[in-house]
């Protein structure tokens, strides 16, 4: 391969690494690799992604409406209950109402 290494090499990479990142600097690098993976998921949903007919929207639309009200009857803990139907409202079945 012909990699050559030497000490100032080993000393740069140290010092680099010495440095505390601030919580800003967290928050940027996180945000950039949530970038990122959305990026890398997005070309491969839609490449995956097939046609749905209305017909089959509206279906499943009802029942999950079905299974909505009745997870929200007989669930114990109405708090996560309500947390999780909201998630899913909101980041999957709002794309298809």
């Amino acid at each position: 391969m012909g990699l050559v290494i030497d000490e100032d090499d080993v000393a740069e990479l140290v010092e680099d690494h010495r440095q505390e990142l601030s919580t800003e600097d967290l928050v940027e690098l996180q945000q950039e690799q949530v970038k990122v993976m959305q990026e890398e998921h997005s070309g491969e949903e839609e490449e995956e992604r097939e046609d749905v007919s209305s017909v089959q929207i509206k279906d499943i639309c009802s029942k999950w409406s079905e299974v909505q009200a009745f997870v929200e009857r007989h669930h114990p803990n109405k708090t996560v209950t309500n947390r999780a139907v909201s998630i899913l409202n909101d980041n999957m079945m709002s794309d298809f109402r």
